[in-house]
């Protein structure tokens, strides 16, 4: 398998990795809220077809989930699509490391994305913990707040390229403990 962050995808690809209609995607794309890694390549002249990274993928996809989960502000889905496609955390006190666009490595639990207005966290889920106080504290005590399953985008948006989630996660993560 070659290096997912090398990769490019297509906007084909992109669409269907997030589950939404080619309207939908050119219509965030107009509006200016994805803000990747780098700058989308190609496009703007008939022929020249766009291209997109590894990290704008899955920022699209996991702004894909958001609005099906209910969030009907673009704006906000994106910010927190964000924090979970262009940003990793490295390995904290009692925390595992990990990579931007990657949930944490499956035996350490599940990776939860939440988020409220501006505020947004990705947090490792073990089902023997109540994470709840710790989402509210991160995110600043609201009093509701959105959670996304991200190995669950994770998932899909690997099935939809043809790869096995596990096979990237293995790399990843053999790779940064190298």
């Amino acid at each position: 398998m070659d290096n997912i962050n090398q990769r490019q995808f297509t906007s084909g690809e992109v669409v269907k990795a997030a589950g939404i209609a080619m309207g939908a995607f050119q219509n965030w794309l107009n509006r200016g809220v994805l803000i990747g890694p780098d700058p989308i390549k190609g496009g703007g002249t008939p022929g020249r077809y766009r291209s997109f990274t590894w990290f704008t993928l899955n920022e699209v996809a996991m702004a894909a989930a958001i609005v099906k989960a209910g969030v009907n502000d673009v704006q906000t889905a994106f910010r927190a699509a964000q924090s979970y496609a262009h940003a990793g955390n490295g390995a904290l006190p009692g925390t595992p490391a990990r990579d931007p666009s990657l949930p944490f490595a499956v035996e350490h639990g599940r990776t939860l994305l939440a988020f409220n207005g501006e505020r947004a966290g990705v947090f490792l889920y073990k089902p023997s913990e109540d994470i709840l106080p710790h989402i509210r504290q991160s995110l600043g005590r609201p009093e509701g707040f959105t959670v996304i399953d991200a190995l669950d985008v994770f998932d899909r948006v690997c099935g939809s390229i043809g790869i096995h989630p596990q096979e990237v996660l293995d790399r990843a993560y053999s790779e940064s403990n190298a």
